[in-house]
């Protein structure tokens, strides 16, 4: 499973997407982007903090939204 993390619009991180997957290992977390990245530095350090279970539940959230 993966979640994709969009920053809002308006946001000094725009245009910027993290995507987090779940490995053998945890969960693995890149970026890609032309935000600021003073802006997108903070967010990916948050990132960084997920567990695999809180993945999961993030993961259930968003399938509560489609």
């Amino acid at each position: 499973m993966t979640l994709i993390v969009v920053s809002a619009p308006g946001n000094p991180a725009m245009p910027f997407v993290f995507t987090l997957s779940k490995t053998d290992r945890g969960v693995r977390i890149s970026g890609e982007g032309n935000g600021d990245q003073r802006a997108t530095a903070p967010a990916f350090e948050d990132l960084k903090k997920v567990t695999s279970e809180v993945l999961d539940q993030m993961l259930r959230e968003a399938e509560t939204h489609l």
